[in-house]
């Protein structure tokens, strides 16, 4: 076989992951707990963000600032180990702090 077709190394390794069914290291959906749960009012800032609700909705609905808000959203993510709204949601059904969507 000739050099500039021969399989380079990182090929073989995301052929070796397609084999093994472990796919993408970085995008693979974790499963495991969460190291720190999710405290009540967390809980529900994410069920609103379940919603699609924006900072400001969330804010006037629970009654709380702004900054509030968006602290909790941030803490959200990072116990979630996500990095925006729609993979936090997605990884909270995954481990089964919210419904599956039917």
């Amino acid at each position: 076989m000739l050099a500039a077709f021969a399989p380079s190394p990182r090929h073989e390794k995301v052929e070796a992951r397609r084999a093994t069914g472990t796919g993408h290291p970085l995008r693979e959906e974790p499963t495991s707990a969460l190291l720190e749960p999710l405290s009540e009012r967390e809980l529900e800032v994410l069920r609103l963000l379940e919603q699609g609700a924006s900072n400001q909705e969330i804010a006037q609905g629970l009654v709380l600032a702004l900054s509030t808000v968006k602290s909790h959203v941030r803490t959200v993510l990072a116990k979630l180990e996500a990095s925006n709204r729609t993979q936090a949601v997605k990884r909270a059904r995954t481990l089964g702090l919210l419904p599956d969507q039917p």
